[in-house]
């Protein structure tokens, strides 16, 4: 039986390949553990990509993603499986709880 991290890891790979052939420019943050796992560019859109075999994002993870997403002129997108295949949705935050700051040349998540 294939580990949690095997599974999540195939499922990124699938998301990947699902992009790539709508020609989507994909690429798996392979190993990474952040909050990206997948970032797709098509013309002038650009996705950050969140892949969850079951669809749970918490609401800090909600935040993180839409927050980065802002940022840096992109979508937030969650990727998760359903019945009928894959879902991408849009993962909106109202206001993040929290900002992202370069403290002695680290990118820092500070709260609040």
């Amino acid at each position: 039986m294939p580990s949690q991290y095997r599974k999540g890891a195939k499922f990124e790979i699938d998301v990947r390949d699902i992009l790539l052939e709508d020609d989507w420019v994909a690429v798996r943050s392979a190993g990474s553990h952040g909050i990206i796992d997948v970032l797709a560019i098509k013309q002038d859109v650009k996705w950050f990509v969140q892949c969850r075999t079951r669809g749970n994002l918490s609401g800090d993870e909600r935040g993180e993603l839409a927050a980065l997403a802002k940022k840096h002129n992109s979508t937030a997108i969650l990727a998760h499986k359903t019945e009928e295949g894959v879902v991408f949705e849009e993962v909106k935050s109202k206001e993040p709880t929290f900002h992202f700051e370069i403290i002695n040349g680290v990118f820092t998540k500070i709260n609040g």
